[in-house]
């Protein structure tokens, strides 16, 4: 289990479940020590495949952020400009 986040209103704490070989995003609720799926990421069809950085936390209604890094893949070059 790794990247820890405490829900709004502090009932349950979401966090990644890495066990078994099949990385998702789990709920567990203080009350009952109950561990519910939030999001499987297999669920997000290949396109994170090798790119998903270990870290994930809680938009403000509860869904599930996770970061997704593509800048070594997809940036060939990049002009700065002083204005």
């Amino acid at each position: 289990m790794g990247y820890p986040s405490w829900s709004r209103d502090g009932k349950y704490i979401s966090m990644q479940d890495w066990n078994g070989g099949h990385p998702r995003v789990v709920r567990l609720f203080l009350s009952d020590h109950r561990v519910e799926g939030v999001m499987n990421f297999t669920e997000l069809e290949g396109e994170m495949a090798g790119t998903i950085i270990q870290w994930s936390g809680l938009a403000l209604d509860g869904s599930p952020l996770v970061a997704r890094d593509i800048s070594v893949q997809e940036i060939y070059s990049l002009k700065l400009q002083n204005k």
